[in-house]
């Protein structure tokens, strides 16, 4: 009787072995990219980090899966047309990846371009309101911390590669500066600000949150159906932190996050 106990307990601890041996830790590289692109930042820079990641499944910031397009780099070589840099960088995966799915992964925002032109002057009308306040010292110094802080966020992602954006120490300035935002617009409240460029304002950033959870979730939905060993994610920078975060902190499944290299 023990001697069959005995190998009872060894087979059990044979399943919850090769239980654990078996658990899906998908391999995650987050592509945080500049959507204009930049000197150093094009679709080629892009295309060789994702040939040399090589993922199973590559995930984009748009709410529809990306559809290859006949002819789109003749249209662009001879200016017909001018598609987004990522799209380029598909294109040209695709072409030579052609069993990859590419799903997007972002919410409806259509149309899009409405979207962040919309965006662009929000942010551009609190800010010249924000220039025109009397605000008293300390607000005055928070502001231009902030305004500081931004620009040289700006400057390093506009004019530098990818791999060095995607350095913890550039991408996370833009957590602290979403988290300013949120301490400027408290601020303004407190003047005599347009209420209605105060509250577009922080109605952005407020819908900014609710987008990036979106993504998350998305993210794990399709982990979760597909099992993917390798997910590529290609992001605006400024969205890489709240993805990083939540992904390593998601109790579906253990990620292992891999680093953006040259």
């Amino acid at each position: 009787m023990k001697k069959y106990f005995f190998f009872l307990l060894l087979l059990l601890n044979c399943d919850s072995l090769c239980a654990q041996s078996t658990k899906y830790v998908p391999q995650i590289l987050v592509l945080g990219t500049v959507h204009s692109g930049n000197k150093k930042i094009t679709h080629n820079s892009l295309y060789n980090a994702l040939a040399k990641f090589q993922p199973d499944v590559i995930l984009w910031e748009d709410e529809e899966d990306f559809k290859y397009v006949f002819g789109l780099f003749t249209a662009y070589r001879l200016k017909i047309a001018k598609p987004p840099m990522e799209q380029l960088a598909l294109q040209k995966y695709k072409r030579h990846h052609k069993m990859v799915p590419m799903l997007g992964f972002d919410t409806i925002i259509k149309p899009r371009k409405t979207f962040i032109n919309n965006l662009i002057t929000t942010y551009d009308a609190f800010h010249e309101a924000m220039g025109q306040l009397k605000m008293n010292l300390s607000d005055s110094l928070q502001y231009a911390t902030f305004i500081k802080l931004q620009d040289a966020y700006y400057n390093q992602f506009m004019f530098s590669p990818l791999s060095f954006i995607n350095q913890d120490s550039v991408f996370r300035k833009s957590k602290t500066i979403k988290k300013m935002e949120n301490e400027i617009a408290s601020i303004a409240g407190n003047y005599n600000m347009d209420s209605t460029i105060l509250a577009a304002y922080t109605f952005q950033n407020k819908f900014w949150d609710t987008r990036n959870q979106y993504m998350v979730n998305k993210i794990i939905e399709i982990a979760k159906q597909r099992s993917p060993k390798k997910i590529a994610i290609i992001t605006g920078l400024s969205h890489k932190y709240y993805l990083v975060d939540m992904l390593s902190l998601t109790s579906e499944f253990p990620v292992q996050l891999v680093p953006v290299t040259n």
